[in-house]
């Protein structure tokens, strides 16, 4: 194993656009994370797109099963990826007040990412500070992904 200081991990962020109540997108940045049974959305985030959410009764439970939170009610999130608007992804969101901090801004040398080079990413700011306004879990995970996995050294 590497030291961590000489090592770094890419996490899973897109910009999509997501459908507001006026039926038009706005891009929202969200983190892409298979570990999540649930689909978040910020509280922040829905008053932007003026949804009103519904009542749920689901608690959110972190490692060890520890309950972390009631969500303030679920919504029905449309969705499409920043660069085809074409097909449409649609998940139930729990909202909450906050997915995840603010994702902190690392300096790399653009070599050390080489094998990314020439590829149409999902989310075009990677490298920079931003917050994450929405969480995809693997309910509809699995729908987004296709092409072939690139690994880098």
């Amino acid at each position: 194993m590497s030291n961590q200081e000489d090592s770094f991990v890419l996490l899973s962020t897109a910009t999509i656009m997501v459908m507001n109540q006026q039926g038009k997108y706005q891009p929202y940045r969200a983190l892409i994370y298979t570990a999540s049974q649930a689909t978040l959305i910020t509280r922040d985030c829905l008053k932007k797109l003026n949804l009103e959410p519904s009542r749920t009764r689901v608690e959110l439970a972190g490692i060890g099963g520890q309950i972390l939170d009631r969500p303030y009610g679920v919504i029905n999130l449309n969705f499409t990826s920043h660069f085809n608007l074409s097909k449409v992804f649609k998940t139930n969101a729990l909202v909450v007040d906050k997915v995840t901090s603010y994702m902190t801004y690392l300096k790399f040398e653009e070599h050390q990412f080489h094998h990314l080079q020439g590829l149409q990413l999902a989310d075009p700011q990677y490298p920079y500070t931003a917050p994450i306004d929405i969480l995809l879990g693997a309910v509809i995970v699995f729908s987004l992904l296709k092409g072939a996995i690139k690994y880098g050294h």
